[in-house]
């Protein structure tokens, strides 16, 4: 099964989770239908807090989403390492390695990675960490086709 993921990326404090819960409207792990531009619903298997943050390897993580059969998912990633956990670009690189599609992924409160990405991956860059979230969803659903 292919996995269809969403990522959102940034340091603590760049406003992962509110996005997050923007998109939404969820405030815990779950899944969740979301409803897309052309009218079609899919359910979203979403966490809420960055996988690191959270204590939640890469495998760990994809054991997770095998065991529960999700085929959309939502998380944020730290860029960098954090307490014991890779940074993103190993995240990205296990899942790459799964089969799974890649969206183009949101980092947020940055203008750049501290690394290069599989030249398949498109990242788009929400610089400014204070930006109400309604404005992030609004672009970042547009770009993912969410209604």
């Amino acid at each position: 099964m292919t996995v269809n993921l969403f990522l959102l990326m940034g340091e603590s404090n760049t406003r992962k989770s509110s996005s997050v819960r923007s998109l939404t409207g969820i405030g815990k792990l779950r899944e969740c239908n979301i409803e897309l531009a052309g009218g079609k619903e899919i359910a979203v298997f979403t966490m809420i807090q960055a996988l690191q943050e959270k204590g939640v390897s890469p495998a760990k993580f994809i054991q997770m989403i095998k065991r529960g059969n999700y085929s959309n998912v939502l998380t944020p990633l730290r860029i960098r390492p954090a307490k014991g956990n890779p940074d993103g670009k190993k995240y990205i690189e296990y899942f790459l390695a799964e089969g799974w599609h890649i969206n183009p992924i949101f980092v947020l409160g940055a203008d750049s990675l501290p690394y290069q990405l599989s030249s398949k991956i498109v990242t788009r860059f929400i610089r400014n960490p204070q930006r109400p979230n309604s404005q992030n969803a609004k672009e970042i659903k547009k770009v993912w086709g969410w209604a």
